[in-house]
C-alpha cells in the first residue's frame, strides 16, 4: 500500500510539472493560436466552426440511441457467428 501511494504521488508531481496541463499558452505558441481561423480574438478563446454542433450531437447521440445501436451490432455479430459451420468436425 505504501508503494502504490508513493507511485501515485510521484506521478502526480510529474503531471503537475508538465506545462501543457493547465498553463495558458504564451509566446510563439500563443501567436500560432491567434492566427487560427477558429480563434476569436475578441473573446480570446476558440470558437466552433459550426455554432450548433453540440446541439446536433446531443440530438443524434443519446443514451437510448447508443444502447439500441450497441444491441443491434451485437445481435448481427452473434447471428453471423452462430451461422458459421466448421469445415471439419472436432
Amino acid at each position: 500500500m505504501n508503494k502504490s501511494f508513493l507511485i501515485i504521488l510521484i506521478f502526480s508531481f510529474f503531471l503537475a510539472s508538465c506545462s501543457q496541463f493547465g498553463e495558458n499558452p504564451s509566446g510563439d505558441h500563443l501567436e500560432k493560436i491567434k492566427i487560427s481561423p477558429n480563434y476569436d480574438i475578441e473573446k480570446e478563446r476558440f470558437k466552433n466552426r459550426n455554432e450548433n454542433i453540440i446541439i446536433q450531437m446531443k440530438e443524434k447521440v443519446s443514451f437510448w440511441n447508443m444502447t439500441k445501436l450497441f444491441c443491434l451490432i451485437h445481435q448481427k455479430l452473434f447471428q453471423k457467428l452462430s451461422c458459421q459451420k466448421l469445415s471439419h468436425p472436432i
